[in-house]
């Protein structure tokens, strides 16, 4: 094999190697675009709204039989909800806060954890969702 040969296919490799490693960071990119998607849509956002009724609903029982509200939802388990579930839209968790007096309460799911510049809140004052920018 002469020097002309073993150049060829040293190009043919190296050439071989960058196609591979751009085929994988194309199908990588696709990947990712089709199952990281973001969970902060119409249908996820509404059906946080379901779940996060259920749990005010829960709450609302749990301060009729205590005179005020807990200071963890998971307090209200299993004897006011069977369980608390995550909000579909954003982050896996809800943002929950009660006031000193345990009087009142707000409840909030997020697309981060600062719930900046998007999160919906309902609370007793305002039973309602309402978008918090």
């Amino acid at each position: 094999m002469n020097v002309a040969e073993v150049e060829r296919r040293r190009h043919r490799a190296v050439r071989t190697l960058i196609l591979c490693t751009l085929a994988a960071l194309v199908l990588g990119i696709g990947f990712i675009r089709l199952w990281g998607k973001s969970t902060w849509n119409r249908e996820t956002i509404e059906a946080s709204y379901v779940t996060g009724d259920r749990i005010a609903n829960a709450l609302h029982h749990y301060y009729t039989k205590h005179g005020s509200y807990p200071g963890r939802l998971d307090v209200l388990v299993p004897t006011f909800i069977g369980q608390i579930d995550p909000p579909s839209a954003g982050l896996p968790t809800w943002r929950y806060t009660v006031s000193h007096d345990m009087k009142h309460y707000e409840l909030s799911f997020c697309d981060n954890s600062d719930c900046y510049p998007r999160g919906y809140t309902t609370d007793i004052m305002r039973p309602e969702w309402r978008l918090d920018q």
